[in-house]
C-alpha cells in the first residue's frame, strides 16, 4: 500500500520518492511531537481489532494498531520460528513473559480476541503461560515441577530469578528442557542461562512487528520469509512488514547486522542476519 497517507511516513519523506529510514525513538520523537499514541502510523479512520502497548517507551507511551492482516501476518513470523526450534504436536511450551510480547500473545488463538491460529494452533503444541514479573517465578517453577515442558520462551531479564528460584525449589530444568529461548522487545539478548540445555535468542522489532529466530543449526538468525530486507546507502540494514494493512511498516532500522544468503541445511530458503 502507498504510505502517502499515513501522517508519519508522510511527515517524513524528503521527495515523493525518498523515504527516510527509521527507528523506534523517531517514531517516539513524533508521538510526542503530535500527542498521537498510534505516533502517526495508523491509516486514518482505521479501526483496529487489538491494541497492543509496545514495551519500552513510557513519555507517552506507544501503542500498536492491529488489524486482520498484522494479526495474522505477525503470528506466521512467530510460527516459523517455532517450527525452526522444533515445535511439534503434543508439546508443552512454557512462556515466562508479558502479555504484551508477540512470544505470548500470538501463541495461542485464546490468547487474543480476533486471533484466527496462533504458534501452538498451528504446531498442535500446548503452550502454558506465566506472567513476566520476577515475583511470579516460583509459579514458573511450579509449572516445571508438574507439566516438565520441552521448551522454555524467557525474556532474558527473568532468568536469573528463575535460576534463583529453580535452585531454592530443587527443580533441575536440564531434566526435561529440550531448548530455551531468550527474548527481549528490542534487539537481540545479552544474557546466558546457566543450565546445560540448548539456548536459542530472538532478534526482535516489535515496533515493526519484526522477529527472526536463532537457528540451532547454523546459529544465525532465519529470517521469516514475510518481511522485505534492503540495504541503506549508510549500510544499515532495514525491515519492511508487507502485511502491515492498518498500520504499515516500511524502512526500519535494524542495525548493523550482516545479511547472509540462503544455505542453512535446516532451512534451505532462509536469508540469515548475522549480528554485528
Amino acid at each position: 500500500m502507498s504510505v502517502d497517507s499515513i501522517p508519519f511516513y508522510r511527515d517524513r519523506m524528503e521527495s515523493p520518492s525518498c523515504l527516510p529510514p527509521w527507528g523506534l525513538y523517531d517514531w517516539l520523537e513524533y508521538a510526542q511531537a503530535h500527542q498521537d499514541p498510534f505516533g502517526g502510523r495508523k491509516l486514518p479512520g482505521a479501526l483496529p481489532l487489538v491494541v497492543v502497548q509496545l514495551e519500552g517507551p513510557s513519555d507517552p507511551p506507544l501503542y500498536l494498531a492491529l488489524g486482520r492482516q498484522e494479526l495474522r501476518g505477525w503470528a506466521r513470523a512467530v510460527t516459523y520460528l517455532w517450527r525452526l526450534w522444533g515445535v511439534g504436536p503434543g508439546q508443552i511450551i512454557a512462556l515466562y513473559d508479558y502479555g504484551s510480547s508477540p512470544m505470548v500473545f500470538l501463541a495461542h488463538r485464546r490468547y487474543t480476541p480476533h486471533l484466527q491460529r496462533g504458534a501452538a494452533d498451528a504446531l498442535g503444541a500446548k503452550p502454558i503461560c506465566n506472567d513476566g514479573l520476577a515475583s511470579m517465578a516460583p509459579r514458573m517453577v511450579e509449572i516445571f515441577r508438574y507439566l516438565r515442558p520441552q521448551g522454555l520462551i524467557v525474556r532474558a531479564e527473568l532468568v536469573s530469578p528463575l535460576a534463583h528460584a529453580c535452585r531454592e525449589m530443587g527443580v533441575t530444568p536440564e531434566e526435561f528442557l529440550s531448548f530455551v529461548v531468550l527474548t527481549e522487545a528490542e534487539g537481540v539478548p545479552k544474557a546466558a542461562v546457566p543450565w546445560r540445555v540448548t539456548t536459542l535468542k530472538t532478534w526482535r522489532a516489535d515496533a515493526a512487528f519484526f522477529v527472526a529466530g536463532e537457528c540451532p543449526l547454523c546459529r544465525l538468525f532465519h529470517v521469516p520469509p514475510l518481511y522485505r530486507l534492503a540495504r541503506h546507502e549508510d549500510g544499515t540494514l532495514l525491515v519492511s512488514a508487507p502485511f502491515g494493512e492498518i498500520f504499515p511498516v516500511v524502512g526500519y532500522r535494524l542495525g548493523p547486522a550482516h545479511l547472509e544468503k540462503p544455505g542453512c541445511p535446516r532451512e534451505s530458503s532462509a536469508w540469515r542476519l548475522r549480528p554485528c
